[in-house]
């Protein structure tokens, strides 16, 4: 999933530098698609860091062991620039609906960050591990 998001973010800055239209439309298209046929209703879109058949999203989340597997933070994070980009060129609402559910679910919502960091604003995401909640990352 994330090899593809940086070829999407590419696109996303060669519309942003050159006015490339069908670098634009390849950017809308992407999210439109990962939104409407991918995606959970966190926001995340993930399984294994890969993307399966569209509409098939319970099969990801099956058993328990399956679903410690899917929402994977680094390709939400990567996905949250192209919707940002997206909301930037447009000003459409739903760009930004989207942003805020999959920041609050897929990145915010799994860290690990104790409760006194986030009170005094020093919050920092220290695990992507869903399973352990071991290591700084």
């Amino acid at each position: 999933a994330n090899t593809h998001l940086a070829q999407v973010v590419g696109l996303a800055s060669r519309y942003s530098a050159l006015g490339d239209g069908d670098a634009r439309w390849a950017v809308e298209h992407f999210l439109d698609t990962l939104t409407t046929h991918h995606s959970y209703a966190t926001g995340g879109s993930s399984d294994h860091e890969a993307w399966g058949e569209p509409d098939r999203l319970a099969d990801a989340v099956f058993t328990q062991h399956d679903a410690l597997e899917t929402q994977e933070t680094c390709t939400q994070y990567n996905v949250l620039k192209v919707a940002r980009e997206l909301w930037r060129w447009s000003g459409d609402p739903r760009y930004a609906d989207f942003y805020e559910r999959a920041l609050l679910n897929g990145i915010m919502g799994v860290s690990r960050t104790p409760p006194e960091d986030i009170s005094v604003g020093r919050a920092h995401h220290r695990s992507h591990g869903h399973g352990d909640g071991g290591g700084d990352a």
